[in-house]
């Protein structure tokens, strides 16, 4: 099976990204700041300036939605003081550029292939193309 990944570069990235605020401890955070986007699935890249910090994917389902999965990123409590969200509130500012599915769809060529693993393969070409430090499979 030939599969083509249109990978986007990181001006492309770094353009459609939007600021998303890092919620403080005992601050709340709201998947409201992400707009139409907060309920879909797809592919997402965390960036400060110009580096890529963390390359994430969503799946179906409450609790796998973009505005979920940034909310446990995003906010202390919900990331369990995670390391990637300690990475996240180091920064001067986060942007997060994101990819629905159904636009994850249009950039793999490949028959027969599920979303989900559209979403997997995209996901893994990113991390494999912009190494970035919040992705632990992506350390030497």
């Amino acid at each position: 099976m030939k599969i083509v990944i249109r990978v986007p570069t990181r001006k492309q990235i770094l353009q459609r990204s939007q600021t998303v605020p890092v919620a403080r401890d005992g601050t709340s955070w709201n998947k409201d700041c992400l707009g139409e986007f907060a309920n879909m699935s797809g592919v997402y890249i965390h960036s400060s300036g110009n580096t890529i910090l963390y390359v994430g994917k969503t799946t179906r389902g409450l609790y796998a939605t973009y505005g979920e999965r940034l909310r446990r990123e995003c906010q202390k409590k919900a990331s369990a003081d995670s390391r990637l969200y300690r990475l996240l509130l180091s920064q001067r500012s986060v942007k997060t550029a994101f990819y629905p599915t159904k636009e994850v769809e249009k950039m793999i060529q490949a028959k027969n292939l599920p979303r989900e693993n559209m979403t997997l393969l995209l996901e893994r070409a990113l991390i494999a193309v912009y190494k970035p430090g919040g992705n632990r499979d992506s350390q030497g």
